[in-house]
């Protein structure tokens, strides 16, 4: 039986924020009037604001991977309040960065993120809601139409999907109601085919000790699933970890993933810079919660200092407002 997910752990408070400001805009519109002024009608539209040419970070010749959280995408409940904005923005800067492969968060209209893809030449999309997906219904059903789900956009003339499925799906309490994804691709890459096992992410929310006990339990039920069925092969876990890697969101405890660190013959987190360097992926706090984790067979093809937080709202003075609450994270590779 499914659990209901957690949406983003702050649902309520964005709820109430967005009454706050349409009593506030109607009140202001009363006031207004008794001033003997007359009231501007209330408007819901959202200037998308001018995006700066983004610059290309992929190549040919690397494997180019981000993750990026799209907040709410497409929920006309929650999140940016244009959603053509929105997804507007958010397909420009994807075909701006040309990478090859995006593992995405919180995408809540399937319609919406087909529109996406279909919107970016040269990419496929898989949803987690797709009928492709095994048991991707199962868990990702939607929750009075507010479900988030976890996708993936990849370039097509780099990669093929062989299968996708839910993963730990008796794990999902652990998980937030978001259990991973794992797809099988097959890759070429500067004329070299290989196989690469890459899962889709979005942990448990919050800071509070029953979140990080989450995500600890989910955290040790993902290393032993991954030590035991993929001890050999090429394995991205890309996305939203809701923890940073070197240092828990949640004091004195230690990060959930500190396990995959302390393990480096088998693991490596080439985003775990990007923490030390004291670099924040969201936009609203400090920390560096979106991450790239990689098996030990693709710790040597990382290129070195090529994990970096994209700052999209350099590019965008509205970013926050009609784009996301999280930058992407990028990382590149060399397969041998």
């Amino acid at each position: 039986m499914p659990v209901a997910p957690e949406f983003g752990g702050d649902r309520t408070i964005r709820s109430q924020l967005a009454f706050a400001r349409i009593t506030a805009a109607l009140l202001l519109g009363v006031w207004l009037s008794g001033c003997g002024r007359a009231a501007s009608p209330l408007s819901t539209e959202e200037p998308c604001g001018a995006l700066e040419p983004v610059p290309a970070r992929g190549t040919a010749a690397s494997l180019d991977v981000a993750t990026w959280n799209l907040y709410w995408f497409g929920s006309i409940q929650n999140g940016p309040g244009d959603e053509s904005c929105q997804l507007k923005n958010v397909r420009d800067i994807i075909a701006g960065l040309d990478l090859d492969l995006w593992s995405v968060q919180e995408v809540v209209d399937p319609a919406h993120f087909a529109a996406l893809v279909a919107s970016l030449p040269g990419y496929g999309g898989l949803l987690a809601t797709d009928p492709a997906v095994t048991d991707g219904s199962r868990y990702y059903s939607d929750f009075e139409g507010q479900e988030q789900k976890v996708g993936l956009i990849y370039k097509s003339s780099v990669a093929t999907v062989r299968s996708a499925r839910v993963i730990l799906g008796e794990h999902e309490r652990e998980f937030g109601g978001r259990p991973p994804v794992e797809v099988e691709l097959a890759v070429t890459l500067d004329g070299t085919p290989f196989e690469l096992i890459f899962i889709l992410i979005h942990a448990k929310a919050g800071s509070g000790q029953p979140d990080w006990e989450q995500r600890n339990a989910a955290a040790a039920v993902l290393k032993d699933y991954l030590d035991r069925t993929h001890p050999a092969a090429k394995v991205m876990v890309v996305g939203d970890f809701n923890d940073d890697v070197d240092v828990s969101i949640t004091p004195p405890n230690p990060s959930p993933y500190m396990r995959f660190v302390d393990d480096s013959t088998a693991y490596f987190i080439p985003t775990k810079a990007l923490s030390e360097a004291r670099k924040r992926s969201t936009v609203d706090f400090t920390e560096m919660i979106d991450h790239h984790l990689v098996t030990d067979e693709l710790k040597g093809a990382y290129l070195p200092r090529s994990a970096e937080v994209f700052p999209a709202d350099q590019y965008l003075a509205s970013y926050r407002r009609t784009t996301s609450d999280h930058y992407p994270v990028l990382v590149r590779y060399l397969p041998r």
